[in-house]
């Protein structure tokens, strides 16, 4: 063995703990025997030290050997007892045996021998029982983390049997489809899809089925739902098969691949696609309206260009008439000059007639 046995063994008479001792080593010798002789002493030991085994002698000088074992359980220590009584006694024996002692051992002629192998497969059994309780506590946890993965889960969640037949189902798939969960266990697969879909478009039927179990899953496939109210929801679905678990003898472990072995079930999970394809249709609704209000500010633009173009031709209009009408002011200018200057020499050419005409 690799580890020590601890055995602490109850008995008032020293020759019999001897010889018990003894008839311990000579059949195994990797046991550890601690030797008490009172129960006192025996609920101090437990008290200080972990055992494999409790070999308890019913008659003990200050208490009996069943207000020990009723102690020891008391105590939630979780320890195998074998009650040793005297011949006769079988009736304690039963008792012990109801208070949770794993076997018991009379001393009768002969007994030497023997309840070394008594004390062995109560240690045995023990240990099996408590391998029993780890895998129990282990599944019980693993369970428990599988289910509050799924409770948690926001898409739904379906298991269906190699036949189609769902198998299982999360709350949230069943919420979302209107049915009570237990209404949908037994049914076919199709019966949660939309008529609509061709058979041929299902992935656990003919072709597609086939190719699902050579590649042992599919993703982001799109299916319809079909509600119980008769509503269809767009769902994106991925499945993935379960394959029966296959113990490789050689390193004691377990294996999930593919490699020929039995199809247990396939996992469907979908994810409600409604509020996606919502604001995919937003999204494409303000691209367009982007898109019309690009259009609409690129006509503004090309207006706005076409009016300042306008503005800039009636400008240089402007600037010409107004260059023109310079030059005609100049010129209406000079003419005005020329005029006056004119006007001034008739009058003066007038009057120089006049003197001439007044003189003698």
């Amino acid at each position: 063995m690799e580890n020590k046995i601890n055995i602490l063994l109850v008995e008032d008479n020293p020759d019999h703990q001897e010889l018990m001792k003894k008839a311990l080593m000579e059949f195994e010798k990797d046991y550890q025997i601690d030797a008490v002789s009172s129960g006192k002493e025996a609920l101090r030991k437990t008290r200080e030290k972990d055992y494999s085994l409790i070999l308890l002698d019913y008659n003990l000088p200050d208490i009996n050997g069943m207000e020990v074992l009723r102690e020891i359980n008391e105590s939630g220590k979780d320890v195998p007892i074998v009650m040793i009584t005297g011949a006769g006694n079988e009736q304690i024996a039963v008792e012990a045996m109801k208070l949770g002692a794993y076997d018991y051992i009379t001393k009768t002629r002969g007994y030497l021998s023997t309840f070394p192998m008594v004390i062995k497969k109560s240690i045995e059994r023990h240990r099996l029982k408590a391998e029993k309780e780890r895998a129990i506590a282990s599944l019980t946890e693993a369970k428990l983390y599988t289910d509050n993965i799924i409770k948690s889960m926001i898409d739904t969640l379906i298991v269906v049997d190699p036949s189609g037949k769902i198998r299982s189902i999360n709350k949230v798939a069943s919420d979302l489809l209107g049915y009570k969960e237990n209404e949908l266990i037994g049914k076919p697969i199709d019966a949660i899809f939309a008529e609509e879909e061709e058979e041929e478009a299902m992935p656990f039927k003919g072709t597609r089925m086939k190719r699902l179990i050579e590649e042992g899953s599919i993703k982001d496939y799109e299916m319809t739902y079909k509600t119980k109210s008769g509503e269809k929801i767009p769902v994106s679905l991925s499945g993935s098969v379960m394959y029966e678990p296959r113990v490789n003898a050689d390193k004691d472990a377990i294996h999930t691949t593919r490699d020929a072995r039995r199809i247990i079930g396939i996992v469907i999970i979908a994810h409600d696609m409604r509020q996606i394809r919502r604001l995919m249709q937003k999204e494409k609704e303000l691209a367009s309206a982007a898109a019309a209000a690009a259009d609409t500010e690129r006509k503004r633009s090309e207006e706005l260009a076409s009016i300042n173009k306008e503005l800039r031709t009636t400008n240089d209009e402007v600037q010409k008439a107004k260059q023109e009408l310079e030059k005609r002011t100049e010129t209406v200018e000079k003419l005005n000059t020329f005029m006056v200057g004119r006007e001034l020499k008739m009058i003066e050419l007038k009057k120089r007639i006049k003197e001439l005409e007044e003189k003698p």
